[in-house]
């Protein structure tokens, strides 16, 4: 009875925090704003490291949204040991306002080199981007429009995953839109929750004025949520996502169940650093959520009815409350025609998430060899 009772309150708070995000997302409206973003000029920085099958795709896609001589392009080399530097140099060769620049020796990490990136910006504003990116035709003037016309410090860009692969970058593809609806959902009912450091625009004097990533250099990730919430803290009318898929970025899920787990593991290992503690509280709330489930579960092939619709009501509940949410904001992120893995893309969740959790204890993730 006792588990009963903890899955029919760990069920309702899901459904109340998933309603709670329905409701935020269902507040943006698509409105017309200007244009005067074209006023401004942007540096886009690209930090990478081994991207050597990847960079010369990201340019093909992004040397076209720097027509306007007002903006320019920064490739940083984060001590890449492929030949990427050498395919930049070789693509950027007849570029003015394109630059590559690489970390010193003894400083690494993509946090430094998004630091140097942006010490070396000559615009007022920065936009952060990821070598493995893919862009729309209005990207930079859609992103550039919406954070002038909405006077924001910081926008939070639309990203998506591709997904016109095997059923793993499906699954990806459609857990990723959930987590950006999530985060657009939260910014909009007045709170700081995710965002994609694929497609993030902010004002480089107001990067210092917050003291930048100072205070989670150590971690590995974060380049992107902990900086949204130094932004938010400070003023949370200065940041705000950017409603217009006409400025969603595409880009490459993880190829391998390894490298997916250990992304996860990095996500999760930022959890005790958040200084907006709701996060964490969620993030620990979702972890008991599963393993509440495998308890019940377990418990289940003992026959007690009460305890298989206990298991039931867990699962029930994520996989109706979270069609519910990705049904509103599929067709945003042109996930609309993967809807009907939702059901496998759960069960999956509900595997590697507990996992992931145990070894987020014990390690930190790894990236690139590193």
């Amino acid at each position: 009875m006792i588990v009963v009772i903890i899955a029919f309150s760990f069920s309702i708070y899901y459904v109340l925090l998933l309603s709670r995000i329905s409701h935020g997302w269902s507040q943006y409206k698509k409105v017309s704003y200007s244009s005067k973003g074209n006023f401004i000029s942007t540096t886009i920085l690209i930090p990478f490291r081994n991207e050597e099958k990847n960079l010369e795709r990201n340019w093909m896609s992004i040397e076209r949204h720097i027509a306007n001589t007002r903006d320019s392009i920064l490739y940083i080399n984060d001590h890449s040991s492929d030949k990427g530097a050498s395919i930049i140099e070789k693509l950027i060769s007849n570029q003015d306002n394109v630059s590559l620049i690489h970390l010193p020796k003894g400083i690494t990490g993509k946090k430094e080199a998004l630091k140097l990136g942006i010490e070396t910006a000559k615009t007022q504003w920065v936009i952060t981007t990821d070598a493995d990116c893919i862009y729309p035709k209005n990207w930079l003037e859609t992103m550039k429009a919406y954070v002038v016309s909405k006077r924001l410090r910081m926008g939070v860009g639309p990203v998506v995953l591709s997904h016109k692969e095997k059923f793993f970058a499906k699954f990806q593809a459609l857990e990723y839109a959930g987590l950006m609806t999530m985060g657009a959902a939260n910014l909009k009912l007045g709170k700081a929750n995710t965002c994609s450091g694929a497609n993030l625009l902010y004002h480089k004097q107001s990067f210092y004025d917050v003291n930048g990533f100072e205070g989670n250099e150590e971690i590995p990730s974060g380049d992107d949520e902990f900086l949204m919430h130094k932004f938010f803290l400070k003023d949370p009318s200065s940041v705000g996502f950017v409603y217009d898929n006409s400025g969603l970025v595409l880009a490459k899920p993880e190829k391998s169940i390894g490298s997916f787990i250990q992304q996860r593991v990095r996500w999760a290992g930022k959890g005790n650093a958040y200084q907006v503690k709701e996060m964490r509280r969620n993030q620990i709330f979702l972890a008991l959520y599963f393993i509440l489930f495998w308890i019940s579960f377990g418990m289940a092939f003992y026959g007690d009815p009460l305890v298989q619709f206990s298991c039931a009501l867990l699962f029930g509940s994520k996989l109706v409350f979270d069609y519910l949410i990705l049904s509103k904001s599929a067709y945003f992120f042109k996930v609309n025609t993967l809807l009907t893995y939702l059901p496998i893309g759960v069960l999956i969740q509900f595997i590697y998430v507990p996992i992931v959790g145990i070894l987020s204890l014990f390690s930190k993730g790894k990236w690139k060899g590193r």
